[in-house]
């Protein structure tokens, strides 16, 4: 069994990196597309970001206007939302924000798009709109948080 899933795993990562990315899609089955998402999940939290951009290359695409968009997936809703929490855990890491903020407002909905949108706006110093935001979803601790850091750093910098 274990060296099932070890070969499986090779040839998904040989697949992976043979597939040209904004092309076709893959010629993998369900459970092989489900696979290489969960292999792409696991290089992102192991800090493996270029492997995990390999994995998901072959689902993805740019717009002409350079949004990041998911090609159809074909694999259950559960691994679906697995690649989006992928992909963004991805962009933040890497510091991607203009295309992270792009990505959570078509692929993520209610409180995790919206707390998602805060912690850009604050880690980008948008501090009225990190404040505005953390209050309108009713978290008034991180909201005044926000406050205190715009006012430490405005008496640091004099």
């Amino acid at each position: 069994m274990k060296r099932g899933c070890i070969g499986l795993t090779l040839a998904l990562a040989v697949a992976g990196c043979a597939s040209q990315v904004g092309g076709g899609m893959p010629n993998q089955t369900k459970p092989q597309r489900e696979a290489q998402i969960e292999l792409a999940a696991q290089a992102v939290k192991a800090g493996n970001f270029e492997y995990a951009e390999r994995l998901l290359g072959p689902y993805m695409y740019r717009s002409q206007e350079g949004e990041l968009l998911f090609k159809s997936l074909g694999v259950s809703s559960d691994v679906e939302k697995k690649a989006v929490d992928t992909v963004a855990l991805m962009l933040w890491d890497t510091g991607r924000d203009v295309s992270l903020e792009k990505f959570a407002g078509r692929y993520m909905s209610g409180y995790e798009r919206d707390v998602m949108l805060c912690r850009l706006a604050e880690r980008n110093a948008i501090y009225e709109r990190a404040y505005a935001c953390w209050n309108d979803l009713g978290d008034v601790d991180r909201a005044r948080r926000v406050t205190r850091t715009e006012s430490a750093l405005r008496i640091l910098k004099d």
